[in-house]
């Protein structure tokens, strides 16, 4: 049968394309973990998917490859938002809205 996958980015011509890369089981959502109601975002985007067994989290290609004295706090930000909060959110809102089957998983990367 094969597994059903959902892919999630804040760039829709990603999800596009990893969504036509990944078959007919593949289904995509834009989200931007950024934004100011990522809590809101994240529990109708999961609430959209339903329950599953497996969760993986692995947020963000924005690494910062720069030396540490020259990193724009306004980016190291958004870099802890999308990899710290973002991840956070996502999982708060699955076990709180109860769609992480009983033996399911979390595995976070990145």
């Amino acid at each position: 049968l094969g597994a059903k996958v959902v892919i999630s980015s804040s760039s829709e011509r990603k999800v596009e394309d990893a969504v036509r890369r990944l078959g007919e089981n593949a289904s995509g959502i834009v989200v931007d973990l950024n934004s100011d109601d990522l809590e809101k975002i994240v529990s109708a985007a999961l609430q959209r998917i339903g329950r599953f067994d497996h969760l993986v989290y692995t947020a963000g290609d924005n690494l910062i490859f720069s030396p540490f004295t020259e990193i724009k706090i306004e980016d190291a930000k958004k870099n802890y938002n999308v990899r710290y909060w973002g991840a956070f959110t996502v999982i708060q809102s699955a076990i709180k809205l109860q769609l992480l089957s009983k033996d399911g998983s979390i595995t976070l990367t990145g």
